[in-house]
């Protein structure tokens, strides 16, 4: 595969300390029905020994691309294999999580019939064996853009904020994924393809093919400033769907100033909170500039709207 020949499929792993789960997620790629793909294993400057296991699968394996880089993050991982990838669709899967050996196989037909974005059901499992499903059911078969867009902002978001369930098509991947943030990066990346796709069919397999390992030591979950880039990634969306479509941007803005607000009730009781004061400012920054914006937007709730104001006077 390392070859001329191009292959049909890029996926994508971005690898940081996480030797004790690696051969697991490789194994389960290299056992793929589907056959025609590269994978492209990037370590993101791992001090674990990630990198001896990258080794040993690229030597068994000639399918596999193995890169070494700094610590930079994941974005940056994930972007420097979107910058090797060859195939003409792309997919990304997390290190310490798993898929289905036919997921490939099962997600890859209605992409070559034109999809923009194809994906699959998933389920969560954590270190002491507790196990989740997500609940996708209301979702069809086959979807148009818009209906996606619509539903991209509801919690929980039926599609899921991440990237990792999901097949994307390379040529109408038109940005990267912002290395500057560690929250809410696939939120963005995943909203931008959206919002740039060139087709407008997206379809959804209800089966649960990708299984997400939920460690209690990931780096997002013990991150201190999950506020601050939760409500910046809420904050870009606005900037993102301004010019798509007004009923979007609503969406988007009712998202935005609901996060805020919570962000705000829930710290209230320790208000030398950083994040409490963060929130605080953001959201009475963006009510003092917008604050007819959000009295015009009809997806915000009349009195939710009138407590909103309210609130804006009682911080100032």
């Amino acid at each position: 595969m390392k070859g001329e020949n191009m292959p049909e499929l890029s996926i994508i792993v971005p690898i940081y300390n996480v030797e004790n789960y690696l051969e697991k997620c490789i194994k389960s790629i290299l056992a793929q029905t589907f056959t025609d793909f590269e994978l492209i294993l990037v370590n993101d400057g791992s001090p674990d020994k990630s990198d001896v296991i990258m080794k040993k699968y690229e030597i068994l394996d000639n399918r596999i691309i193995n890169i070494f880089q700094d610590n930079k993050g994941v974005s940056a991982a994930r972007n420097v294999g979107l910058s090797r990838a060859r195939g003409k669709y792309v997919a990304f899967v997390d290190p310490d999580d798993y898929i289905e050996e036919d997921t490939y196989e099962k997600l890859l037909p209605p992409m070559r019939s034109g999809g923009g974005i194809s994906f699959s059901n998933w389920d969560a499992f954590d270190e002491l064996g507790k196990s989740w499903g997500h609940n996708a059911n209301e979702l069809k078969r086959k979807m148009d853009r818009f209906y996606v867009l619509l539903h991209y902002f509801d919690m929980p978001r039926p599609m899921g904020g991440n990237v990792v369930n999901k097949i994307f098509v390379k040529s109408q991947i038109k940005n990267e994924f912002n290395e500057k943030m560690f929250i809410g990066e696939d939120f963005l990346f995943l909203l931008q393809y959206l919002l740039n796709m060139e087709t407008e069919e997206i379809y959804f397999y209800d089966e649960p093919l990708y299984h997400i390992f939920v460690r209690s030591d990931s780096a997002t979950r013990k991150r201190k400033d999950k506020v601050a880039l939760v409500l910046e990634a809420k904050k870009q969306a606005l900037t993102l769907t301004l010019t798509y479509d007004k009923k979007i941007f609503n969406l988007a803005e009712k998202e935005f100033v609901d996060s805020a607000y919570s962000f705000i009730m829930r710290l209230e009781k320790d208000k030398t909170n950083n994040y409490y004061n963060y929130s605080k400012k953001k959201f009475n920054e963006y009510i003092q500039k917008s604050w007819q914006s959000v009295l015009r937007n009809p997806e915000i709730y009349w009195k939710t709207k009138v407590i909103y104001i309210k609130k804006y006077f009682e911080l100032r």
